[in-house]
């Protein structure tokens, strides 16, 4: 099967990441780290890519990117097939080091691309391997902390983004530590994982759902509902599990609705919607979640999408979790 091709244009943003085959050690050490760095500065000396953050614990990396020329897939097969040459020969391998292709979603949201960077630079936190990110020299926001930072790493850009934030008196490292050094809720830290799962390059809403008035998440809700066909989930705004456990909370059930000569129970209807529409999951995943079959859940689906159409009263009450959801999965945050 043809690899479906990413789409990409001058100016756009990404999120690139990629594994150790096996789950084996690729940054071993300082060596091997500076000379991926070595080849990323190559690509930007060549006018590729802007490297805006990174991240490179022991067997993977994280790279936030901009596409300067609409060629980013050049620029990582440069990066990637160098890295791979200089790495093998010394260790008497042979074949690829990385399991598969990179990874790769383009960052379509502010809102995302600040929770992106925070993941980006806690991700030494969660691994064990330091306990602040100022202090791991493997990852940007260490350079970020401190005055000279190198020539090829996008300072301009990431001062840009904290113009507003920037108060009276203040240094640029203590701006980035105040905005980026934020503790992500749980599910700020699933949203980038699930994205990375399922990665898409649906428009991306978050900006607008995160923090919006219920007429405008109804809207969405329904405007979704008019263009989804039920065979992609589209891009994930939010973990099954921050769904389910409002829901728990507010013992959400619409109550009985019609669908053709039969009155049924919306909860199953709502939930089986949501969890395709809004999470992103998966048929399978789905059903695993509700305890019930992939079919039923296509079938839910489908009803949800005719119901946010046609149905004012289901659609304000769907309106309502998702609002509801939102909030609590995404307190307080407007960068």
């Amino acid at each position: 099967m043809p690899r479906k091709p990413r789409r990409d244009e001058p100016g756009a943003l990404f999120h690139v990441w990629n594994r150790g085959v096996a789950q084996r050690a690729v940054f071993e050490g300082r060596r091997e780290v500076r000379y991926f760095l070595a080849r990323l500065a190559l690509a930007v000396r060549m006018g590729l890519i802007e490297v805006i953050a990174y991240s490179f614990p022991l067997n993977h990396f994280h790279l936030v990117i901009r596409s300067r020329t609409g060629d980013l897939a050049r620029a990582m097969r440069l990066v990637e097939s160098m890295f791979v040459r200089k790495f093998n020969p010394p260790r008497d391998r042979d074949g690829p080091l990385f399991r598969a292709r990179y990874g790769s979603m383009r960052i379509q949201s502010r809102r995302y691309l600040f929770t992106l960077i925070c993941y980006i630079d806690q991700n030494c936190i969660r691994g064990g391997l330091a306990l602040d990110p100022a202090d791991f020299e493997f990852g940007s926001a260490y350079h970020y902390a401190r005055e000279r930072r190198p020539p090829w790493l996008g300072k301009e850009f990431v001062r840009d983004l904290l113009r507003a934030r920037l108060q009276r008196g203040q240094s640029f490292r203590e701006a980035y530590r105040a905005v980026f050094g934020r503790p992500l809720t749980p599910a700020e830290v699933e949203l980038v994982r699930r994205r990375m799962i399922f990665p898409s390059d649906h428009p991306d809403p978050l900006d607008d759902l995160i923090g919006a008035a219920l007429p405008r998440t109804r809207e969405w809700l329904i405007r979704q509902a008019e263009l989804a066909d039920g065979t992609a989930s589209g891009v994930v705004l939010l973990p099954p599990d921050a769904l389910l456990e409002v829901l728990s909370e507010e013992r959400v059930a619409p109550g009985p609705v019609r669908l053709a000569r039969n009155r049924v129970d919306a909860g199953p209807i709502l939930l089986a919607g949501l969890l395709r529409g809004l999470c992103g999951a998966t048929l399978a995943e789905a059903a695993a979640l509700t305890g019930s079959s992939r079919s039923r859940v296509s079938e839910n689906a489908a009803r949800h999408r005719d119901l946010m159409v046609r149905d004012e009263g289901y659609a304000v009450q769907a309106a309502h979790l998702v609002e509801r959801a939102m909030a609590r999965a995404y307190p307080g945050r407007e960068d």
